[in-house]
């Protein structure tokens, strides 16, 4: 029903950059955010890696920064995830 709908959404839009990206730059995160308090690790690590490897995850109450292996896989997870509900409210 439409109360138990998904309430975690993740990723900002891409960068609208002209610039190239590095094929390799595991320094620069993704933000991913607006998730339930109780998200685990793991959750987020699976929808990332829908898209590519990732390197390392820093979990915050309520948000996570993804480091991906790959630029380019990381912007994939960005077209692909950004305000992509998941998850459910309890």
């Amino acid at each position: 029903a439409a109360q138990n709908a998904a309430s975690r959404t993740c990723c900002p839009p891409p960068k609208q950059s002209g610039a190239a990206m590095s094929s390799h730059r595991p320094d620069r995160p993704v933000f991913c955010g607006n998730f339930e308090y109780d998200a685990e690790e793991r959750e987020i690590v699976r929808l990332f890696e829908r898209y590519g490897p990732v390197s390392r995850i820093d979990m915050k109450t309520g948000f996570a920064f993804v480091y991906m292996e790959d630029d380019r896989d990381a912007e994939d997870a960005i077209r692909k995830l950004h305000d992509r509900e998941f998850g459910y409210k309890r």
